[in-house]
């Protein structure tokens, strides 16, 4: 690749930053640095304790040049991020970082707890302010600005006793010995770490950092409706995410059988909510899921009825979304619609009106205002002047408004406006309209299309929302005749399903079984085979290597797809026995501008979708589960931004 462009801060620490992101790619690369000075950067009398600070006062400058394209990519502190990112910029790697502590500098190393009473500590944050006086309260906290050396000099000079700063800041700059200790305080969950970002429609850039992106050890939280009650309510998406899931956090009144879906989960912690007492406060639950992402979890959030209907989910979204954890909602049947089915009711009858409020009775203590939060209209996209003109009555025409169409399918646009404007957009049926301030609480997410069969099966470290687009379905083979199970020593699984349709013809077999992958094994056990076999990574290359080494003098027996053409088949003692076969499943050409990627399941995959399209979009990164895959791939010359996933969960 030509050299790339960086653009950054020009100060010390930032040109420091880096270097480091630089020097922990696995190939050098060839950058040509772009040192400027943010607007933050030139108006160091504007103070950082200020609470209507713009969120880009460290970066605006930087995004605006990569939208020009005068620079490739821009390197930050992660915690200067704006949340969420500006239309066509994207995060493109978050680095694992440094220390995420804050440290004390101080004159003559004292500690806080030494400094004299009046003493005046810098700090460059209200949180630092507030967690310093819950320590000192006769401590005289002033602002500071400036780089980390103009912070330090102010202690030297004696224009302050001490300061607070990012520990990451002093290690990056390798001034340690100033540390005078090491301070207890919660810090910004992203301080330490970098973020690489570029133009959302530039995926080489994406798969050059991609080996420093830590998200890719991420796992994902999906906010689940656990529906009214009934079991059987409950969405057959939701039943898939939850036998998918790790971790599963659910709420008060969550029918039991419901969580017996969650047969794979590890754990089930309750986090309910009953009569005003709280098994945990909503800050902790929010730590949780977090920290079970950070772990490389599938994690369940179970709601009752639907999650974004008087919960809490919002609040879990955004704290996950902030701190670039991917985030996924599931509907569930709110238990108004259900109490109204239970009673045969409809609750939009003609007779006496179109209308729905749907309140918390909550209201107990509380001025009660009669307030529209929401206004939602369904089939909006013909009566648009009209929908106007009524919210015209309700809103200020500034208000916010979304427009979703075709509503939880693949096709699915989203777009946001403003009522004034309402008239003009070119939405068409079926569309849903939504006014009021929620809506500008839109935070976009990349979209990655599946095109396999099990979306919930993806591995979990692809940043963004999966829509499921299966281009390919499975067909039952009969097996042939001439295959004699117990002439076999090892039974070779590379598919969940491959390992069902063993157990339906021949049942549980006595032979050493191998598999693909946890999950593949997961449901090995659950059928009853005792002892499972992995691979270190989770492809069929590593399997057929560990085959090499375990079973070179053994005869292997590989159920499969009639299309299986991988390293295993390849191996001389193997022998494939095709009891299912893959053909492309015909679907709805989609406007393919609405996604950021694509992952391929397999080469199957990526045959049907180039027969209805022809071509990738140049502007898509892909993503492939192995190296049989990507060697398709790389044969039409989409190397550059394919990238392997090589973690399984």
């Amino acid at each position: 690749m030509e050299t790339i462009k960086v653009i950054a801060r020009n100060s010390p620490l930032s040109l420091k930053q880096v270097e480091e992101v630089f020097s922990e790619l696995p190939e050098k690369l060839e950058y040509q640095l772009i040192p400027i000075l943010s607007y933050g950067d030139k108006h160091k009398k504007i103070s950082l304790m200020r609470k209507d600070l713009p969120q880009d006062f460290f970066t605006k400058e930087l995004d605006e040049a990569i939208l020009l394209n005068k620079a490739d990519v821009a390197i930050h502190s992660a915690k200067d991020l704006p949340f969420p990112l500006p239309y066509n910029i994207s995060l493109i790697a978050l680095t694992k970082g440094k220390s995420q502590e804050d440290a004390l500098v101080s004159r003559n190393n004292r500690k806080l707890l030494d400094l004299p009473p009046r003493a005046k500590i810098g700090v460059s944050s209200p949180a630092r302010k507030a967690q310093i006086l819950g320590l000192r309260k006769d401590l005289k906290v002033v602002p500071i600005r400036g780089t980390i050396e103009e912070r330090i000099a102010l202690v030297d000079q004696g224009k302050v006793d001490a300061i607070v700063v990012a520990l990451c800041a002093l290690e990056r700059l390798h001034i340690e010995d100033k540390i005078a200790e090491i301070l207890p305080f919660e810090t910004h969950p992203l301080q330490g770490k970098l973020a690489v970002t570029a133009r959302s429609d530039r995926p080489e850039l994406r798969k050059l950092f991609f080996s420093i992106d830590e998200r890719r050890f991420y796992g994902k939280v999906y906010i689940v409706g656990g529906g009214p009650g009934d079991p059987s309510l409950l969405t057959l998406k939701a039943k898939e995410c939850l036998s998918y899931a790790d971790v599963v956090l659910y709420d008060d009144l969550i029918n039991p059988e419901v969580l017996s879906f969650a047969h794979s989960a590890k754990k089930l912690i309750y986090v309910g909510k009953r009569n005003r007492k709280h098994f945990y406060e909503q800050n902790e639950i929010n730590k949780q899921l977090y920290q079970y992402a950070l772990e490389g979890k599938r994690v369940v959030r179970l709601h009752g009825g639907d999650p974004l209907l008087f919960g809490r989910a919002q609040e879990e979204i955004d704290y996950l979304l902030q701190r670039f954890v991917s985030v996924e909602v599931i509907n569930g049947i709110t238990s108004a619609i259900a109490a109204a089915a239970d009673a045969t009711l409809s609750l939009t009858n003609r007779k006496y009106g179109s209308r729905i409020i749907i309140e918390s009775g909550h209201l107990k203590g509380k001025e009660h205002k009669k307030t529209i939060s929401s206004y939602i209209f369904y089939m909006g996209s013909t009566s648009k002047k009209e929908i106007t003109s009524h919210l015209r009555h309700i809103f200020p025409e500034t208000c916010p408004v979304l427009f979703v169409q075709d509503a939880s399918l693949p096709q699915q646009k989203i777009a946001t406006s403003t009522i004034e404007k309402l008239p003009s957009n070119n939405f068409t049926s079926p569309l849903i309209i939504i006014a009021g301030n929620v809506a500008k609480h839109v935070v976009p997410q990349e979209q990655i299309l599946y095109t396999g069969l099990h979306p919930f099966e993806t591995l979990s470290n692809i940043p963004g929302k999966i829509l499921h687009y299966p281009l390919i379905q499975r067909e039952k083979m009969d097996p042939s005749n001439e295959i004699v199970p117990h002439l076999y020593d090892v039974l070779v699984f590379t598919s969940e399903f491959a390992a069902e349709r063993w157990t339906t013809l021949f049942g549980i077999t006595k032979h050493r079984i191998y598999a693909i992958g946890p999950r593949t094994r997961e449901r090995l056990l659950t059928l009853g085979y005792q002892d499972v076999f992995l691979p270190p990574t989770f492809d069929s290359f590593s399997l057929a290597e560990l085959l090499k080494i375990k079973e070179s003098s053994s005869k292997i027996l590989y159920p499969c797809s009639l299309l299986s053409n991988n390293s295993i088949t390849k191996l001389p003692n193997v022998t494939p026995l095709p009891l299912y076969k893959t053909i492309p499943l015909a679907q709805k050409k989609l406007d393919l501008r609405c996604f950021n990627g694509i992952y391929f399941a397999s080469g199957s995959c990526v045959d049907a979708f180039l027969k209805i399209y022809e071509k990738i979009p140049p502007h898509f990164i892909i993503y492939v589960g192995g190296n049989t895959t990507f060697k398709k791939l790389a044969e039409l010359g989409e190397e550059k931004r394919t990238i392997i996933l090589e973690k399984s969960l």
